[in-house]
């Protein structure tokens, strides 16, 4: 993106009257450190208006790590109130290797730094069919680092036939299984949203339009080109399609995420949908059977977490008539319902069907 545009677009975004009252600025790539010198600039432009636009912002940028220099890492110190840095890490080194081009070690090195600067923004894990297996590992490798963790599946249909998806689902609950004992044990650190599905949701839908993102609400994103998107999925080097408005979203077509007692607390995509389908609205499915897992660790986790609970209520008037105990009691008749509902080998035999 030219510059000028950037800079374009920050006085138009900045300047217009808006219910928010405050602003993420996502710098996205690509990787945005191959353009230093563009960022550099465009956040400082932003740094130098802050008074005239009188408005809370800050700037994002979500980098791999590994072209940090001396030069960059003072930029970011010198503008530590003004940039918040993001990066994925996919958790041992081979499955970050695997995917991510061998660049672990590269990463690792700038970690320490990370940590320092950033020390509650954590990293992003990406699991796929050839890092299934070694998801737990992962996991406690980023915790050893002193990191916290969000992790998830890949919506896209990249887990082979029926055959092998069957053997990465049985995987994927094995690792689930040993996350969420872990977790038992370990009730002091924080848990990935790998096992924190919204399952209380089943129970009691506050928000039945319950959205995952900003797509098309608190979210505005721009091409290279400056063309506005409801989000940067929507870019034509996500998709290589043109989005050009309404008129690129086509008829709502129906899938069979429609009919799913679960879609309450299904995370979906706007704009892979929007990619697939031609409209926002109607889902993909590629990730089912794996969240169904995680609504069954989820629940698993809950259950386990709460026995203090669960006693206190075969005892009546010991469970308080509280916001917090009524979330609770929430998320455990929730737990409750999915324990009865959804079964590891019925998911795996139905891969098929």
């Amino acid at each position: 993106m030219p510059v000028q545009i950037a800079k374009d677009i920050l006085d138009k975004e900045m300047s217009a009257d808006s219910q928010f009252v405050e602003y993420q600025i996502d710098l996205a790539g690509g990787e945005p450190f191959t353009c230093f010198e563009n960022v550099k600039e465009i956040v400082e432009y932003g740094v130098r208006n802050s008074s005239r636009w009188q408005k809370k912002f800050w700037f994002f940028i979500c980098s791999n790590l590994t072209l940090l220099d001396d030069k960059i890492k003072l930029w970011l110190e010198n503008n530590h109130d003004w940039v918040i840095l993001g990066t994925s890490l996919d958790g041992t080194k081979s499955s970050h290797d695997r995917y991510r081009c061998g660049s672990y070690d590269a990463v690792m090195r700038h970690v320490p730094f990370y940590r320092h600067l950033y020390p509650e923004q954590g990293v992003k894990m990406t699991i796929g069919p050839d890092t299934v297996e070694s998801i737990y590992e992962g996991i406690l490798n980023i915790e050893s680092m002193g990191l916290t963790v969000s992790a998830n599946v890949v919506y896209e249909p990249v887990w082979g036939d029926g055959k092998h998806k069957s053997g990465c689902l049985r995987q994927f609950a094995e690792q689930l299984e040993m996350l969420v004992q872990h977790y038992v044990n370990n009730p002091d650190l924080p848990v990935p949203n790998l096992l924190t599905l919204p399952i209380q949701l089943f129970i009691k839908q506050q928000d039945p339009e319950h959205s995952w993102c900003g797509s098309g609400k608190t979210m505005r994103a721009y091409d290279s080109d400056g063309r506005v998107l409801p989000c940067h999925r929507f870019s034509r080097f996500c998709t290589n399609k043109i989005f050009s408005g309404v008129g690129s979203i086509g008829e709502r077509v129906e899938t069979k995420c429609d009919k799913c007692a679960y879609m309450s607390a299904c995370p979906t995509c706007a704009g892979y949908n929007w990619q697939v389908y031609g409209n926002p609205q109607s889902r993909t499915s590629y990730h089912c059977e794996f969240i169904k897992l995680q609504f069954l660790a989820a629940a698993k986790l809950v259950f386990l977490s709460n026995q203090s609970i669960i006693k206190l209520l075969t005892k009546p008037g010991q469970v308080r008539d509280t916001e917090a105990d009524a979330k609770i009691l929430y998320k455990l008749k929730a737990a409750d319902f999915v324990m009865r509902n959804i079964n590891i080998d019925d998911i795996i035999s139905q891969v098929n069907l």
